[in-house]
């Protein structure tokens, strides 16, 4: 269990590996921090389709079975207000290296600025090091500037682009890396 930062508040926050039964939540929290974050850059459109086809229940179930797909989830008082999607796989940006994607990483944006992101963060580094993995990746939106910083501090640095289709909507994104 973890305490979060008294500036604000006290709580305790749970940092779980995710289920089946989280799939619901998961689905929720997922569109509705995905839609905070990138609605004013973005067609109504775009996040319309993005939302529908990535953030139902029933793709979360799938995932949640995956099994080189794992989730941190971060509760307190039994609601769900973060989580980490992380993927096990071959990889093209860091080749002849053991590497664990972070596909996603959503805070509620109620609970951002308590840390709470580091320790899911740091939750996930040491699942990639049980794993065997030597680095750990994602991608990140060239605009979202809050969230590069946040990488950075966190120890990863930009080593590329790629791009990233959001509806009609072909984006510029960041590859960044942090080695274990």
């Amino acid at each position: 269990m973890v305490k979060l930062g008294a500036n604000l508040f006290e709580m305790e926050v749970i940092i779980r590996k995710a289920n089946l039964n989280d799939a619901k939540a998961l689905a929720e929290l997922g569109a509705k921090t995905f839609y905070d974050t990138y609605h004013k850059e973005n067609t109504t459109e775009d996040m319309r389709d993005y939302i529908t086809k990535y953030f139902t229940i029933n793709v979360l179930q799938t995932e949640l079975q995956d099994k080189n797909t794992m989730f941190f989830v971060a509760e307190t008082n039994q609601e769900l207000i973060g989580y980490i999607k992380l993927y096990r796989t071959g990889n093209s940006y860091i080749p002849n290296v053991k590497a664990m994607e972070v596909s996603r990483f959503y805070v509620d944006k109620q609970f951002q600025g308590h840390k709470l992101g580091a320790k899911l963060m740091l939750e996930a580094e040491k699942y990639a090091m049980e794993c065997g993995c030597e680095v750990m990746w994602l991608g990140v939106w060239q605009k979202n500037i809050t969230s590069i910083i946040i990488y950075e501090k966190l120890g990863y640095n930009k080593v590329g682009t790629t791009t990233f289709p959001l509806g009609n909507d072909i984006q510029d994104d960041y590859i960044m890396v942090k080695h274990l």
